[in-house]
């Protein structure tokens, strides 16, 4: 809190930003003045750890001293964050800060159109039901659930996928090994496998998780299963669709497809909506080796946490 009240302090409206207009770079330069998007970062950083131990007082401080050193405009700023639940006001933080609360406006660009349109897509991706999150803090048990935090990450000789943050691992990687059953997730000696934490009671036989029997290295197989706690924790709704094959009645394998395709090997498409970092393509790259397995990233766009917050602020008209 001491460190962000000095870069207000020191705040410039006019600061330059690396990472935005197409441009990825690594960091900005040590002497660059604190620009709006380092400062709400690290705002939004805070609120999501802190959760329900974020308090009132703090956010009414920082709405001020937002708006006294980058302009009265930023209250719209304000609004966006709090609309896609990256910063929320503690008062209107019921425990289900998430996209779902998104104005109607918002979910009809993201639908692409009518939000009442018909489509599958439509009926997914723009959520309009307040999820039921079972834990007050989302974030804290999805941290400890599934280990989210490495304190004994190796960055040179990297074995686990939150090296690509220095001890942080993606949370959208680490559903994947979730749902692509890896089999790291299953082993409950610690030192063994830094995934034991998954584990309920820490017995391999906990049968709140997919059974032993469901384990593969890469590809996907019945789907969110076993999972549906962490699930509950998380914005937006989830589906499953199962494909299956008309002319023999059975469920269409997708390794049996590749094999009719010719290909050497299966390979798994994640899709990202709204853009994916250069980390999460990495940690991509890592299973893909872990697994013996293809991991294809496809995205809407490559983003930083620059470019992701630029998106969100309003920007002052001459």
């Amino acid at each position: 809190l001491a460190y962000l009240d000095k870069l207000l302090a020191l705040a410039d409206p006019h600061a330059p930003v690396p990472g935005c207009n197409g441009e990825l770079k690594d960091s900005p330069p040590t002497t660059a003045p604190n620009s709006i998007h380092k400062v709400l970062r690290l705002m939004c950083l805070y609120s999501l750890w802190r959760g329900p131990s974020f308090k009132q007082k703090v956010y009414d401080a920082w709405y001020e001293e937002l708006v006294d050193a980058f302009g009265h405009h930023q209250t719209i700023t304000l609004d966006n964050l709090e609309a896609v639940g990256l910063l929320v006001s503690p008062a209107n933080n019921t425990g289900g800060t998430s996209a779902s609360t998104a104005k109607p406006s918002m979910l009809k660009l993201a639908a692409g159109g009518d939000v009442n349109s018909v489509g599958i897509l439509n009926s997914i991706v723009p959520s309009t039901k307040p999820r039921n999150p079972v834990h007050s803090n989302p974030l804290s048990f999805l941290r400890k659930t599934l280990n989210l935090i490495n304190s004994d990450v190796r960055e040179n000789d990297p074995d686990d996928i939150s090296y690509v943050y220095s001890g942080y691992a993606p949370l959208s990687v680490r559903l994947l090994q979730c749902l692509v059953r890896d089999p790291a997730v299953y082993t409950s000696s610690s030192t063994a496998s830094r995934y034991a934490s998954l584990l309920r009671g820490g017995s391999s036989s906990d049968t709140t998780r997919p059974a032993q029997k469901d384990l593969q290295s890469g590809g996907v197989k019945s789907g969110w299963k076993g999972w549906e706690d962490v699930l509950a924790e998380l914005p937006g709704e989830t589906v499953d669709v199962t494909q299956w094959n008309d002319r023999e009645g059975d469920l269409l394998s997708s390794d049996s497809v590749v094999q009719r395709l010719g290909e050497k090997a299966p390979a798994t498409l994640v899709l990202f909506l709204g853009g994916c970092t250069f980390t999460e393509i990495a940690a991509l790259r890592l299973l893909s080796q872990q697994h013996n397995h293809r991991y294809i990233a496809a995205t809407t766009q490559i983003i930083n946490g620059n470019s992701f917050i630029d998106s969100l602020i309003l920007k002052a008209s001459n």
